[in-house]
């Protein structure tokens, strides 16, 4: 059973999203497919992100995301999970002890005619556990490791030409936009690429808000396209200054 546990499929999509730049680009694919994939993505991300809740509150809020994937049978959802590791062209993936309770309520939870009573008990006491615990909070890109170096992208609208800076302008500036436009008045441009990474770093923050904000499945899928491609943009002192231009109206756009 653990081979097909979606966590760990999950897990270890994002942690090699680095080296490995297409692989969530096909688990994003195969996931927006599939109604099953999607519910468990949801219903792994709410429990591994939540915490601190009371245990009356808890037990509804376990309750609740089982309803995701109790139309299902075990069947259907392992066929599932196999069809995304296939796809994904990968094999076994240890789970480690929180996706494995989780993975095991999905599946003694579903549809099933036997359900292995024991295993739905301990899995859904362990996860009850976890979440009533409070926690400092982190995002799930940051459980996977990714939050020293993602990047986000940004298209940013500086078009105002320098020597129209004025005060009444200045005033609808933030502070990048205000260190941008003075590096290109001072002709500094050894140092756009510096104010270029800073920008990436707080879309990041940005972005991670959003993941652990929403509660859309696709929509997290959707942030994590972007952090992908994000991940991959380089400064290029050839296009420098367009393309900061560009990452600072992206960082804008998603405020």
């Amino acid at each position: 059973m653990d081979n097909y546990n979606f966590g760990a499929i999950k897990r270890h999509v994002f942690e090699n999203a680095k080296s490995n730049k297409g692989l969530i680009k096909k688990f994003a694919e195969c996931v927006k497919k599939s109604d099953i994939l999607k519910h468990q993505f949801l219903f792994f991300n709410n429990m591994e992100n939540k915490n601190g809740l009371s245990e009356a509150t808890a037990i509804r809020y376990i309750d609740k995301n089982i309803a995701l994937i109790n139309n299902y049978t075990k069947k259907q959802i392992k066929e599932a999970n196999a069809a995304l590791l296939s796809y994904l062209g990968l094999s076994d993936i240890s789970p480690n002890v929180v996706e494995r309770n989780i993975q095991n309520l999905i599946y003694e939870s579903a549809k099933n005619k036997n359900p292995n009573v024991d295993v739905l008990h301990e899995s859904f006491e362990n996860i009850l556990a976890k979440i009533t615990v409070k926690e400092d909070s982190e995002s799930l890109l940051e459980q996977y490791g990714l939050k020293d170096d993602l990047s986000i992208p940004y298209e940013v609208i500086v078009e105002s030409a320098v020597n129209k800076f004025n005060q009444k302008y200045a005033t609808s500036l933030d502070a990048f936009d205000k260190k941008i436009v003075k590096l290109v008045s001072e002709n500094n441009t050894s140092e756009l690429s510096f104010v270029f990474n800073d920008i990436k770093k707080d879309v990041i923050s940005t972005l991670r808000e959003n993941v652990v904000n929403t509660t859309d499945s696709e929509t997290k899928i959707t942030l994590y396209e972007a952090i992908d491609k994000v991940h991959s943009m380089e400064y290029n002192e050839q296009d420098g200054l367009k393309e900061l231009l560009k990452i600072n109206k992206y960082r804008k756009d998603i405020k």
